[in-house]
């Protein structure tokens, strides 16, 4: 795996609708699914890219009880009752970044590289409250091997 850029990024303060999935990290595709067929349907309009949110220490929780969210930002509140979708906004601030470029079976090493280098060059800075990646592009359209992911720490 190649050398991984650290960006500083300050992002605005972003509403999303979500799906929570529980269960391995890698198998957050099955809950982008189910989150676009639930939302779909009901005319909820997608603002932005979909991000994938980790709350759990994969080190410290068994595989089958990690908690993420398959998410999308939305521009405006939707009535989401009757689904098993939930509303969540993520705060302004600064966040450590990185890019990938390639499939997404290799996400798992780079975010412990990812954090590894997040410890090293900003150690107490780093919150660890919001950790997430954004998929940039749609691996369907443009291959896996062209997939653009960007990770994301969030910063005190």
């Amino acid at each position: 795996m190649s050398e991984i850029n650290l960006k500083t990024i300050n992002r605005p303060e972003t509403s999303y609708v979500g799906f929570r999935h529980i269960g391995a990290y890698n198998q957050i595709g099955s809950a982008i699914g189910t989150l676009f067929q639930q939302a779909m349907p009901r005319g909820i309009e997608v603002a932005g890219p979909v991000i994938g949110v980790f709350h759990d220490d994969p080190g410290e929780t068994p595989e089958d009880q990690l908690r993420s969210d398959a998410a999308f930002a939305v521009n405006k509140d939707y009535d989401l009752e009757g689904t098993e979708l939930h509303a969540f906004t993520i705060p302004a601030g600064d966040f450590i970044s990185c890019d990938h470029i390639g499939p997404y079976s290799e996400l798992g090493d780079l975010w412990q590289k990812f954090a590894g280098e997040v410890m090293a060059q900003h150690g107490d800075s780093a919150t660890w409250q919001w950790i997430f990646e954004e998929y940039l592009n749609d691996c369907e359209e443009v291959g896996m091997e062209n997939a653009h992911t960007r990770l994301f720490v969030s910063l005190k």
